[in-house]
C-alpha cells in the first residue's frame, strides 16, 4: 500500500515537471512575464513537493 502510495506521488511528480518543463520552454511566444510567473510557481511546487516528501519519508520512519 505505501509503494503504490509513493508510485503514484512519483508518477504525478513527474507529470507535473514535465507539464511545467514544457510551459517554461515555450519562451517563444510574447508573454514572458507569464512564463516568469509559471516559473515561479514551479520552484514553489517543487519546493512543497520536496517538503511533503520529506515528511513523508520520516513519518515512514517513525
Amino acid at each position: 500500500m505505501i509503494v503504490f502510495f509513493y508510485s503514484l506521488c512519483h508518477k504525478f511528480h513527474l507529470f507535473f515537471a514535465d507539464f511545467f518543463r514544457r510551459l517554461i520552454l515555450s519562451r517563444r511566444r510574447r508573454d514572458f512575464n507569464l512564463c516568469k510567473s509559471v516559473k515561479s510557481v514551479a520552484k514553489k511546487l517543487m519546493i512543497n513537493y520536496a517538503d511533503n516528501q520529506l515528511t513523508f519519508k520520516v513519518n515512514l520512519i517513525i
